[in-house]
């Protein structure tokens, strides 16, 4: 793939509709390119930011089966109540995990927005000063600078939203699976 079929051709001024081919492997590689970006600027924060959200998804779903699990045993008088005490509790370790997780990803979330803007900073303040003396007498390259320090920001923003999507999709997958593994006990039960 070349550098101009990944790279989108640019508006002349804001309020004109961009013209161009819009395609779901140019928003891939749109976002690909925002997470190599956030990849070279904050490595541990974003591994630690995917595995809070893979396992704050889980600890979600697990929710979900425990306050199912405890209000059956509440409802059903025939139901064994002998594991009742160990479920609220375990309900607030897991609630008191998802809350946790939440407020650490949203720190992580503000760490790696700073890295990624001082990263593409410094991408800037080295090309800017490795040019020459002349490109500063072109209004083009004045103009591209200016939509480069501008627009900074906005690879982290977009790779955020994937993130915060991910994370979405993570916790209906755990619901789901957790409603699987329900159903499917259920059905174990009725054949026994």
């Amino acid at each position: 793939m070349s550098q101009a079929e990944v790279r989108p051709r640019l508006k002349s001024v804001p309020w004109l509709p961009y013209e161009g081919r819009r395609s779901l492997r140019s928003l891939a590689a749109v976002a690909l390119s925002g997470l190599r970006m956030i990849w070279e600027a904050a490595p541990r924060p974003l591994a630690l930011m995917l595995f809070l959200q893979v396992t704050g998804a889980a600890a979600s779903g697990s929710m979900i089966l425990l306050i199912r699990n405890l209000v059956a045993v509440l409802l059903h008088p025939a139901v064994d109540r002998s594991a009742v005490p160990l479920q609220p509790a375990l309900l607030l370790v897991v609630l008191a995990y998802v809350a946790v997780s939440g407020g650490l990803q949203g720190q992580l979330q503000m760490v790696m927005g700073e890295l990624v803007v001082w990263n593409a900073n410094e991408r800037l303040t080295d090309v800017t000063t490795a040019v020459d003396l002349a490109a500063y007498d072109d209004p083009d390259f004045h103009d591209l600078l200016e939509r480069a320090s501008q627009s900074v920001g906005r690879p982290f923003g977009m790779t955020q939203t994937l993130l915060g999507l991910l994370g979405s999709i993570t916790t209906l997958v755990g619901f789901g699976s957790q409603e699987i593994c329900a159903v499917q006990r259920s059905h174990v039960r009725k054949l026994n």
